[in-house]
């Protein structure tokens, strides 16, 4: 009981210090700003008590990465804690470099102490969480860890730390790095499994990681079936230790959502059992909308809630005119090839067009083409 407790209450492990937090949450977009959604949203979770389970569906370009990270601190000024996990290797190291920049702003000793960016893991789990791109041909044998020096790790901890063939030195940075930094980014397939069933005594640290950390989930919808159902369960596992989770995707689908409700509020069940009851709040917030929020929906009011949400930005989208317009056009033979698009590149000029700042005369446009073939 003493060792679960001191567990829950994250007895001496490191967070974000408060005059950083707050110097974040200064930092206000102008009035009228694509950005200024982002304050609003971090103003409406400061408000709320209990756990949050959020959905960040706001659109491609309009700064959910920085939203993501003030939602995050606006939930818990006083201790915040953070992981942050990624499908793509690539993504991850640019948050982490995205992370740094903002942050450098505010304190440049602070992102070197307190920020970790972890890129894959040996023998994590069978699943392939996090995908290598294209033109990435690095191995994920070894795991690539960056950042977070000089960190002191409790003694409760230390029995963990090691690990075959390291020296105790080498065995407290890592655990320095993956389990009491304040802020770690990294690849879903370590922190995933903190969730996996059976699993916890290979994977203890990822398990006390996310009991110690609100998380930040991107892109939950680029998952198959069987690893989105693993990542639910780390949404779970993060609740029954009273966290807050976001969720971030412009493309959130209403299923998935629905989905992701039920995992938390079963691991917020378990949560108010151990602790006693206590409410906890749904949040939506985007670009397009002022931020909703419900205290402790049922998985259906939930579901009715995103829903609604959605129907209501889709509808107000629809009665916006467009701005640009697509065609898709056949191509007859090789021959005409080019001088169809020559063609048509001119005509969605004329359409498109608009003028840009700096230039003094005529408009511009940008344009690509999606070539598409049939085979026999």
């Amino acid at each position: 009981p003493q060792r679960t407790s001191g567990l829950l209450a994250g007895d001496q492990l490191p967070a974000l210090e408060r005059e950083l937090t707050q110097s974040i949450l200064a930092e206000r977009a102008e009035p009228g700003s694509p950005f200024a959604w982002q304050d609003r949203a971090a103003e409406c979770v400061s408000g709320l008590r209990g756990g949050k389970l959020v959905f960040d569906v706001a659109s491609t370009g309009a700064g959910k990465t920085l939203a993501n990270l003030k939602i995050a601190l606006a939930m818990r000024p006083e201790a915040a804690r953070l992981a942050v996990a990624f499908n793509l290797r690539s993504l991850t190291h640019q948050t982490f470099e995205a992370f740094g920049k903002h942050v450098l702003r505010h304190d440049a000793k602070a992102f070197s102490r307190d920020f970790v960016c972890l890129l894959g893991e040996r023998g994590a789990v069978e699943i392939d969480f996090s995908k290598e791109d294209e033109d990435d041909i690095e191995t994920r044998e070894e795991l690539e860890l960056d950042g977070a020096r000089a960190l002191l790790v409790p003694e409760w901890l230390e029995h963990i730390a090691g690990r075959g063939g390291e020296s105790d030195a080498a065995a407290k940075e890592r655990l320095a790095k993956l389990i009491a930094s304040p802020v770690l980014v990294c690849t879903m397939d370590w922190i995933v499994a903190s969730g996996e069933p059976g699993q916890q005594d290979r994977h203890a640290k990822a398990l006390i990681r996310v009991a110690h950390s609100d998380l930040i989930l991107d892109e939950v919808d680029s998952y198959d079936t069987k690893a989105t159902v693993a990542v639910m369960r780390v949404v779970q596992t993060a609740a029954t230790f009273g966290r807050n989770v976001i969720v971030s995707s412009a493309t959130l689908n209403p299923p998935l959502a629905r989905g992701i409700a039920l995992a938390y509020s079963r691991g917020r069940a378990a949560y108010e059992a151990m602790f006693g009851a206590e409410p906890w709040h749904l949040v939506i917030a985007g670009d397009r909308f002022d931020p909703q929020s419900t205290p402790s929906p049922s998985v259906q009011e939930a579901d009715t809630l995103y829903r609604d949400t959605m129907r209501s930005m889709a509808q107000g989208l629809c009665g916006q005119a467009p701005l640009r317009r697509a065609e898709v056009v056949p191509v007859q033979s090789a021959e005409t090839f080019c001088s169809t698009i020559a063609k048509q590149a001119l005509a969605l000029h004329e359409h498109n067009a608009t003028p840009l700042p700096g230039f003094t005369a005529g408009s511009r446009s940008a344009w690509c083409v999606w070539r598409r073939s049939r085979r026999a």
